[in-house]
């Protein structure tokens, strides 16, 4: 994705602000390559080239930034970009990569379409199987597996990140 805003300094808040920002999204075919068209707009100065995906979450589908590079100084220089693009931490990708290989049942995969990719995953091995549990925070729900299929959903108050608080202070 190309992320386009126009940067200024803002002199009741001390600092830089964007305004304006506009986006402009390209998918990579099997080898990774791409392409974008953008018309100079002399409004932008500020640019950035974003490495995502779209990943499964309980409210739907949600941008997951993996890297994000600056094409500001490029963008005034040349007319056509060839970007070389490399996810320096793969940490997100792998573990995403390896739990959706590891949806071995009907009843993981329809959770999984569901509610996407559970925050934390406990792991129990027991004798005669594994137990699983799939915990989703912001949603107040936990999903129990035994040997892959769906044995309990628990519902609890859900549990905000930290740093995110619904209420406003005043």
């Amino acid at each position: 994705m190309l992320e386009a805003s126009h940067r200024t300094f803002e002199f009741k808040e001390l600092s830089r602000v964007s305004r304006g920002q506009t986006q402009r999204t390209a998918y990579t075919d099997p080898l990774g390559r791409y392409s974008l068209r953008w018309n100079p707009n002399s409004y932008f100065n500020h640019f950035d080239l974003v490495i995502g995906m779209n990943v499964r979450v309980p409210e739907g589908d949600k941008f997951y930034t993996l890297e994000r590079l600056p094409l500001t100084d490029r963008m005034w220089d040349e007319r056509s970009l060839t970007v070389d693009a490399t996810i320096a931490d793969t940490t997100f990708l792998n573990r995403y990569r390896s739990f959706v290989r590891g949806l071995s049942s009907p009843d993981e995969r329809d959770v999984y379409e569901r509610m996407g990719i559970p925050a934390k995953i406990d792991r129990l091995q027991l004798a005669t199987h594994e137990e699983v549990s799939w915990w989703y925070f912001e949603v107040g729900k936990a999903y129990r597996f035994k040997g892959g299929v769906l044995a309990e959903v628990s519902e609890f108050d859900p549990v905000l990140p930290f740093g995110e608080d619904d209420e406003t202070e005043e």
